[in-house]
């Protein structure tokens, strides 16, 4: 390869890398809820979980998002013996940190506590395997990436037009970097609407009855115990019309189910 081509090309790596580095590294610069936080885990340590849990909340309400609260928090819960609450933490800290050890051990110690399980439906095989994928990143960091592939596409579909002799092999790159952004996208989307199009809550209450109508005196469908991930498909009052793993339907008490 031309030794001039080769400098271009590392240049725009390096300028995409550095970039990329930048916009992370102000993502997780210090807020002033830290010393909040630093706080919550003093009190935590001394297992005076009710009280870390009040501090936790407290930043949280600020509208601050933290794999690491989230987390703490989850693990305060536990302590408290809500294992409902828990769950709901673990999983919002999931979407921020997902390939945390720590808290993928807490998720499977938890789930491993809780009364009848429920048998998860498999979806189609590629959004499976998407969603396998997208399990690896948080949802910033997989914009990050998608970011950094745009500009690269466009920066050497740019040097294409400039350099005309360097044109075919330039166009192999393009299609290669086209494809990684391609699948990109394509994991971004479902992580997308796995998070934003669908309305995810967990059971709270150690057991809860669904209900065939919105009502107390309407017949109960089946129970959900406490722990249970569940779809909510609408809200009507104070009742929430779910969809359990394995696909049942049915309403439950909009008070017993936590929002993630």
């Amino acid at each position: 390869m031309n030794k001039k081509l080769t400098i271009i090309l590392i240049a725009v790596l390096t300028i995409t890398g550095i970039c990329a580095t930048g916009l992370h590294a102000a993502s997780q610069r210090k807020t002033p809820a830290y010393g909040m936080f630093y706080k919550a885990n003093e009190l935590f340590r001394d297992k005076k979980y009710e009280q870390a849990l009040g501090q936790y909340e407290e930043i949280a309400a600020l509208g601050i998002e933290s794999g690491n609260l989230y987390y703490n928090m989850g693990n305060a819960y536990f302590k408290s013996g809500m294992l409902g609450e828990a769950l709901s933490s673990y999983e919002q800290a999931k979407r921020l940190i997902p390939n945390d050890s720590d808290l993928k051990a807490n998720i499977n110690f938890v789930e491993s506590l809780r009364e009848n399980p429920v048998l998860v439906s498999r979806p189609v095989w590629i959004i499976a395997v998407l969603k396998y994928f997208a399990g690896y990143f948080s949802m910033n960091r997989l914009s990050l990436i998608w970011v950094c592939m745009y500009w690269l596409v466009l920066i050497i579909s740019g040097m294409a037009v400039l350099l005309p002799h360097y044109r075919a092999l330039l166009k192999k790159y393009i299609i290669c970097a086209g494809v990684i952004l391609l699948l990109i996208s394509c994991v971004w989307s479902v992580k997308f609407y796995d998070i934003h199009a669908n309305a995810y809550a967990f059971v709270i209450d150690e057991v809860i009855d669904a209900k065939f109508a919105p009502a107390e005196e309407a017949t109960t469908y089946f129970k959900v115990y406490e722990g249970t991930r569940v779809e909510i498909i609408r809200e009507e009052g104070k009742w929430a019309r779910i969809k359990t793993p394995d696909g049942k339907i049915g309403w439950a008490s909009r008070l017993a189910l936590d929002k993630t």
